[in-house]
């Protein structure tokens, strides 16, 4: 009885450890996907801005 407590305890731990372990990489995977749209937001607002500037420029020639 003992032996299979321990062995339990042992298994609790160890899933508990694997859960935080899977909780970090999953914080670090929405960390990175989070960087990464916000430099496609700034890439795509810098595009935007070309597009407009560029629309001024035609409409101010014409």
């Amino acid at each position: 009885m003992e032996n299979e407590f321990k062995r339990l305890e042992e298994k609790i731990l160890f899933l508990e450890n694997k859960m935080e372990n899977e909780i970090k990489r999953l914080e670090e995977k929405i960390l990175s996907l989070e960087n990464k749209m916000e430099s496609e937001v700034k890439r795509l607002e810098g595009k935007i801005e070309n597009l407009i500037h560029s629309m001024d420029l035609k409409f101010k020639i014409v």
